[in-house]
């Protein structure tokens, strides 16, 4: 038995039916499975989301840290259908038809079910709607921190992003590798040369920008110390990186799976970083979020605790893992007593702010680092009295790693679906973003 584990029950979804039932997550000697139990359709098992033992425990650890069950903070908001590209590894349909560009009223409508900080719009393609930069700014007057996902073919023309820039959101760019060879199979066509301008463009625009790479089994792995060398040379005018594995909501084509472990692996051969590290640094987040919520008493900044986070700081060319610098164990642990003790009171808010201040003092390790929080102090401000979300601003010198992974239809957790702070606006409401496509995918396989 390793890392506490034998049998955990908990609830999935039958792969077959899609009804609610009965599961339970096995330690095996190859790693972790959940066994789905269906009274129609039988059992089945499949392996599961965090296939490391060692993963699974601290991902459940995380989720014991939340202050409260599914509020989530970013909610993925479609403005359009269609996409300029076609690219063969895409879980969204390559036809969809008829085309659906919803009006900028609908799409108000539809997000006043959203109680987070952050929208990012989705598709498609969103620049292929030629509202984007109206739609942009509604959500930016309406209090959200507003972000677009993009395949980057537009803004690699300087024109159009310069017009974007305009609205000031932050980007998530899609790309999967700097290898042309590897970009013609990802993408099916020759893009990689107007993906790395639409950086470019965004960089010199002093455009928040996130790099969102998918990594294949087989295909694309050895990018991932090609973008973290990216990053480094970016010198923090990248926000993060956001390494996610390969997804079909479906539950198919498990073999392009590239596993957590490994990703890490992978990056502990560029970053001197551990697991311990990873969950340190997205522990922080938790903590530091949940505190600055109940000191400001504002929604949003509520940090997942369904993928791994790694904050980095660049500091002589090389990029180095927060907890170098502080001391995070001790840091959350004070972090969480000041939660605990907080009372609500006008009193209590300032002996809350004051304590925090301390907390961070105390756990500084080096001493060089008391000079990045002076360099960096005037974006504290934001962060901790508005309803600004550090992911959304341009923090000199500092960047981030995310290692995400979605469920898919063969290994549904539901005891993990609470505590992820990523939805879907509907109009019915906000689903959890994995689910939404889940469904879609099935209601797809079934009237084709």
């Amino acid at each position: 038995m390793v890392g506490g584990i034998k049998q955990i029950k908990t609830e999935s979804l039958c792969p077959t039916c899609l009804k609610k039932t009965d599961a339970v997550v096995i330690e095996e000697d190859d790693g972790m499975i959940i066994r789905i139990t269906c009274p129609i359709h039988g059992t089945v098992d499949n392996p599961h989301l965090f296939h490391d033992p060692e993963i699974y425990t601290s991902m459940r650890a995380l989720m014991a840290a939340r202050d409260d069950k599914w509020v989530p903070d970013a909610a993925f908001h479609d403005v359009i259908n269609r996409c300029n590209m076609n690219c063969p590894q895409c879980f969204i349909p390559k036809v969809q038809s008829p085309e659906t560009k919803p009006t900028i009223g609908q799409l108000e409508s539809e997000a006043k079910s959203h109680k987070g900080s952050i929208i990012y719009l989705f598709g498609g393609e969103p620049t292929m709607q030629e509202d984007l930069t109206e739609i942009i700014e509604l959500f930016s007057k309406r209090g959200y921190e507003t972000s677009f996902f993009t395949n980057g073919l537009k803004m690699a023309d300087i024109e159009y992003a310069e017009k974007i820039s305009r609205t000031k959101p932050m980007v998530v760019l899609s790309i999967d590798t700097q290898d042309q060879k590897q970009g013609l199979e990802i993408y099916g066509a020759d893009v990689l040369h107007e993906k790395i301008f639409a950086l470019d463009n965004i960089i010199s625009l002093n455009l928040p920008v996130f790099l969102n790479v998918v990594l294949r089994k087989g295909l694309n792995e050895n990018q991932i110390q090609k973008f973290i060398e990216l990053l480094k040379s970016k010198d923090g005018k990248v926000r993060g990186i956001s390494f996610s594995g390969y997804w079909n909501p479906s539950g198919t084509k498990q073999d392009d799976i590239v596993p957590v472990k490994e990703v890490i692996e992978k990056i502990k051969q560029e970053i001197d970083c551990s697991l311990e590290d990873f969950i340190d640094c997205t522990l922080f987040g938790l903590y530091f979020s949940q505190l600055i919520r109940k000191i400001t008493d504002s929604g949003g900044r509520r940090i997942s605790a369904c993928y791994l986070r790694l904050y980095l700081v660049h500091y002589h060319s090389r990029l180095t893992p927060l907890n170098r610098y502080i001391n995070l164990p001790k840091l959350n642990e004070k972090l969480r007593q000041i939660y605990d003790n907080f009372q609500g009171t006008f009193f209590s808010r300032h002996k809350a702010v004051i304590a925090t201040a301390i907390a961070f003092s105390m756990s500084i390790k080096k001493t060089s680092f008391i000079g990045i929080i002076i360099k960096n102090i005037r974006y504290c401000t934001p962060i901790a009295f508005s309803n600004r979300h550090p992911a959304t601003m341009l923090i000199p010198r500092t960047s981030s790693i995310v290692i995400t992974r979605y469920f898919d239809l063969s290994n549904v957790d539901l005891e993990f679906i609470p505590y992820c702070s990523l939805g879907a606006i509907e109009e019915g409401g906000v689903m959890p973003f994995c689910l939404r496509e889940i469904m879609r995918s099935a209601k797809r396989s079934r009237e084709g």
